[in-house]
């Protein structure tokens, strides 16, 4: 308790707290710098320098696991001692001629993760042709456009530096006692199950990957690149015999069952099947309808993420929306379809490509469209909250619900859009 007032104090007094919360914002930089306080394992108070001396300083050991500031500034020096990080805390005074000297480069705990996964984003710039050719051999519903495409949206949302580092700054990562963590991915669209693996080599965890069969050979090539940027990560294919110690799996609702009742002992994080959703008042502009045609058609409507209901504000006509090029199997499902809704007489709108009913719940058939009408967003909003457990996320220009996307982006999640609302990385720390 007294270390803990102490370092308050020392923080502080040179201008670097922020009170009893994590954030502060550095009058240098205008950046938000983290301090996870809570989380310092040793403080060791070694020197603290007179005021009147022309430097002010302070030595504060850190235990190993502990997290330090993330972001550069004058402020801050770290030197390293041993296997500890002994962080040095500056107020530099300023030159006769008013200037400050220039800031000294520190040691962030989460330097070498953040810079591994922006290396990789770099890496993945131009995936091999030998690659793409074998993932579309592996899953023939992938196709050359659909692989570039999901990994260039990992590569845009996920793999730059700055996005990383503010993902991570409320987190108290890497976490000080690393355990095995078995990810167990899907294999509907490319690189589905990236957001997982990111995540469990972000906190530190040993990350054991589990592919789908239809998407092996993707998974392994991110795998591939990342040893060969950093060869200590702990990140392996799953031998299946390595007992976890925690278990992330996506899958159907029949595997959820089968997951639970394997997994039942351990720390588990299981999605099920969860469908996407638009609304619209009519107004939409050109662009944002052929943002909702990639809502919905992407990846050929294979992902949870793919829009299939359409609230459609009462009074307006259809949207003028058409599938762009589908791939050969949806087309043999949208004909399988149109042509067992002309046998049983059940009215649809011909997309060209795909089909419109007008029903309020979700389709089984993989080419047909569900779509409502609705009065107020009020009554949306209930029907949301009504159906919250079945949704992914809400493509919509305004909406009350915490999963809200715009126009065109429901297949480029943010490191923030957490499957099914639960955040992987806190549940990561806990385990």
């Amino acid at each position: 308790m007294f270390q803990r007032v102490l370092l308050d104090f020392v923080l502080k007094t040179f201008g670097l707290g922020a009170e009893n919360e994590t954030r502060t914002r550095d009058p240098n930089l205008g950046k938000v710098v983290l301090y996870q306080l809570s989380y310092f394992r040793k403080i060791c108070i070694t020197r603290l320098c007179n005021r009147s001396l022309p430097r002010l300083g302070v030595f504060i050991l850190l235990g190993q696991g502990c997290a330090l500031p993330t972001e550069l500034f004058p402020q801050l020096r770290v030197q390293i001692y041993g296997k500890n990080p002994v962080l040095q805390i500056f107020r530099e005074k300023k030159s006769k001629k008013g200037k400050n000297p220039p800031p000294s480069p520190i040691f962030v705990s989460m330097t070498k993760t953040i810079d591994t996964l922006c290396r990789l984003g770099e890496r993945l710039q131009a995936i091999p042709e030998v690659v793409i050719r074998l993932a579309v051999a592996e899953n023939p519903w992938f196709t050359p456009t659909s692989i570039r495409t999901a990994v260039e949206a990992i590569r845009r949302e996920m793999l730059e530096c700055e996005k990383l580092e503010a993902w991570l700054a409320p987190y108290a990562v890497p976490v000080a006692v690393p355990k095995k963590v078995l990810i167990i991915l899907a294999g509907n669209l490319p690189l589905v199950g990236f957001f997982d693996l990111l995540c469990v080599v972000a906190s530190g965890h040993h990350c054991m990957v589990k592919p789908s069969s239809k998407d092996r050979i993707l998974l392994e090539h991110i795998i591939d690149e990342l040893r060969a940027i950093d060869p200590a990560l702990p990140l392996e294919i799953y031998n299946g015999t390595t007992p976890p110690e925690a278990v992330i799996a996506t899958g159907s609702d029949n595997t959820n069952r089968y997951f639970k009742a394997r997994y039942g002992e351990l720390p588990t994080l299981l999605r099920g099947s969860r469908q996407s959703v638009a609304l619209l008042t009519g107004e939409e502009s050109e662009e944002e309808l052929r943002g909702l045609e990639q809502d919905i058609w992407m990846h050929h409507g294979l992902g949870c993420r793919n829009v299939s209901l359409l609230f459609l504000k009462r009074g307006t006509e259809f949207p003028q929306i058409r599938p762009q090029a589908t791939h050969e199997k949806y087309r043999n499902n949208y004909l399988q379809t149109k042509a067992l809704f002309h046998m049983t007489n059940q009215p649809f709108i011909d997309l060209d490509g795909a089909v419109a009913i007008c029903q309020s719940a979700f389709s089984q058939a993989l080419s047909a469209l569900s779509y409502t009408y609705y009065e107020t967003d009020a009554e949306v909003e209930k029907w949301l909250t009504e159906h919250d457990r079945e949704l992914q996320c809400v493509v919509a220009r305004s909406i009350n619900h915490p999963r809200r996307v715009d126009f065109g982006q429901a297949q480029s999640p943010r490191l923030t859009d957490y499957p099914d609302a639960v955040d992987v990385v806190a549940f990561l720390e806990r385990i």
